[in-house]
């Protein structure tokens, strides 16, 4: 019994850390290009990306997310979030001490991808593949991934790919954004207050 009872206890924890370390950070750098030159500012985004849930806001550096395990608690403005267990996303706002989250729907972009599965090169030991979309309005975007990193959902127009988007292009606006970091860690997502909760919506 009691041996029994340790093993169990040691699947449990086997169980936890393989959660814990199934958990990653992405930043983005982003910004428009043409030709060879890069125009305007740097715009830096992060992604925080575990079995069950998905985060994603806006950074001034990388610097700002330096030693962060636990993410999600505090309302960016333009945070979103992704729970897999109940199908559920947040919205955040803190604009001008107006801080709340919200339950809705994200502007997804259901256009199909093009698959590319050619493994045309590795990012820190992950394979990469190309994919590609055609909007309506005739804007085609590129995609690098990574098919070995999953995750519950992606954001706006790259929801639906098999994989961590490494690098996007977006031919209409000429806007690149590539990864610049990604880090395995015990990353952890939370909600914030309840109370803080403004609106829900079917």
């Amino acid at each position: 019994m009691i041996k029994a009872i340790l093993f169990l206890k040691s699947i449990l924890l086997i169980s936890l850390f393989s959660f814990s370390q199934n958990s990653f950070k992405a930043i983005y750098e982003g910004y428009v290009k043409t030709g060879s030159a890069n125009i305007g500012s740097r715009n830096y985004h992060c992604n925080i990306l575990t079995d069950t849930s998905f985060l994603s806001f806006p950074i001034n550096n990388t610097r700002e997310v330096e030693g962060q395990l636990i993410f999600g608690n505090k309302i960016k403005h333009h945070s979103m979030y992704y729970f897999s267990n109940t199908k559920t996303y947040y919205f955040g706002n803190n604009w001008r001490k107006n801080k709340y989250f919200m339950k809705g729907v994200p502007r997804l972009d259901h256009q199909a991808w093009f698959l590319d599965t050619t493994i045309t090169h590795y990012y820190q030991g992950y394979k990469c593949a190309n994919a590609f979309k055609i909007k309506p309005s005739g804007d085609t975007i590129f995609v690098v991934y990574t098919p070995d990193i999953k995750y519950p959902a992606g954001l706006n127009y790259y929801n639906g790919l098999p994989g961590l988007v490494l690098e996007t292009f977006d031919s209409e606006r000429n806007y690149y954004e590539k990864l610049i970091l990604l880090q395995q860690n015990n990353f952890e997502i939370r909600l914030p207050s309840d109370e803080l909760l403004k609106h829900s919506s079917k």
